[in-house]
């Protein structure tokens, strides 16, 4: 996460294992393809397509992060669109839908608990 708390992500190991599939794969097979604009058939990945999808802070080991709208789109795809359909990706998928609508209805209806935490 960067300092500010505006831009995040994870790396491509830990997006790899929520997709369930290789480290390997998922840059063979999708990270290469969108950061060159080249993978056209999914609708999941269309947003990010041809777009910077890294997060530009320093990471542990130098890792390279791939930005949360990246790992959202990359998650969708392989929950849905894939020809490698992911049981795992499909239940990452749920639990951020879940924590994601939560946030929005928090945020929506401008909520503050007493405690001044939302």
């Amino acid at each position: 996460m960067s300092n500010d708390g505006k831009s995040s992500g994870m790396s491509q190991q830990g997006l790899a294992r929520l997709c369930g599939v290789d480290v390997a794969s998922l840059r063979i097979r999708t990270l290469s393809g969108i950061a060159d604009g080249t993978k056209t058939a999914s609708e999941a990945l269309k947003p990010i397509l041809g777009k910077n999808i890294w997060v530009d802070h320093p990471a542990p080991n130098n890792a390279r992060i791939v930005s949360s709208e990246a790992c959202a789109c990359i998650i969708e795809y392989y929950a849905f669109e894939s020809k490698a359909k992911s049981k795992q990706a499909l239940e990452a998928y749920r639990q951020f839908a879940k924590v994601g609508i939560h946030t929005w209805i928090l945020h929506t209806t401008g909520f503050t608990s007493s405690s001044g935490k939302s």
